[in-house]
């Protein structure tokens, strides 16, 4: 989440998983954020091809909107 331009600071905290999330996936590795959006990669999701997982945080809390993957994905590609 950014601060707005007129508050200058930020008092919302929350806790983003992947809808799909499990253990060792390395969710959170990477991460963008442009405005309301956030972008989280997650290098070893599904046997290591990787996702990323875009999130509006436009609301309190984020949303998951969509998961992310490449076209050729393959084992070991560890897209994020």
């Amino acid at each position: 989440l950014l601060p707005s331009a007129a508050s200058q600071s930020l008092n919302m905290t929350t806790k983003m998983t992947a809808s799909n999330g499990a253990a060792n996936d390395k969710f959170g590795f990477s991460v963008a954020a442009a405005g309301n959006l956030v972008v989280i990669g997650a290098y070893r999701d599904d046997s290591s091809t990787g996702s990323a997982f875009l999130f509006d945080c436009s609301s309190f809390p984020c949303v998951e909107k969509q998961q992310l993957t490449a076209a050729d994905r393959a084992s070991f590609d560890l897209f994020s």
